[in-house]
């Protein structure tokens, strides 16, 4: 009866530690939306140059006063996940779209850039701004995204086997 006691108070625990890091990542995910993810979001639904700019240069200030860590990775770090390579990334798609304001929206070259700038946000700077999202939740929420999400699952799994273990043991004393 102990070891189901146990059992049953180890579940307990290690699902309520699960349901706050869910909590967690909700939490983070409303703050990034509401602080600066908002603007990724106007630059893209924006249908000027002039709005894409003025959406990706505050984006861009934005993000160069966010407390970040250095890559947007627990393990295998690498440049790929770089907070400060990714902006200067997303800076030259700033400047990219400050040039083709230059130009004249009848050129072909004006439509060639606005089709290359368009496939640019639909591909790579998705997992770009992942990316840099992902540096800021390890630098805000770091025990809700490494630590603790694996210890919790871990928990929840050792005490699951335990309470199957006593719940069989109790079911083969009948």
């Amino acid at each position: 009866m102990i070891k189901l006691m146990t059992g049953i108070s180890l579940l307990l625990l290690a699902s309520l530690f699960c349901i706050i890091s869910i909590g967690q990542c909700i939490t983070a995910k409303l703050k990034w939306d509401n602080d600066v993810g908002y603007l990724w979001n106007m630059a893209d639904k924006s249908s000027t140059l002039a709005g894409k700019s003025k959406y990706i240069n505050e984006f861009i200030i934005a993000l160069k006063d966010l407390p970040h860590e250095e890559n947007a990775a627990i393990f295998w770090k690498t440049r790929d996940n770089n907070f400060d390579l990714n902006l200067q990334a997303l800076q030259t798609l700033g400047n990219r779209l400050h040039e083709v304001q230059k130009l004249d929206i009848n050129s072909f070259a004006y439509q060639t850039a606005i089709q290359q700038i368009t496939e640019q946000e639909q591909g790579e700077a998705a997992e770009m701004v992942g990316t840099l999202r992902g540096a800021w939740v390890l630098n805000q929420y770091w025990w809700a995204f490494n630590t603790v999400i694996i210890w919790v699952w871990a928990i929840w799994f050792v005490a699951l086997i335990w309470f199957l273990i006593a719940l069989l043991l109790k079911l083969t004393e009948y």
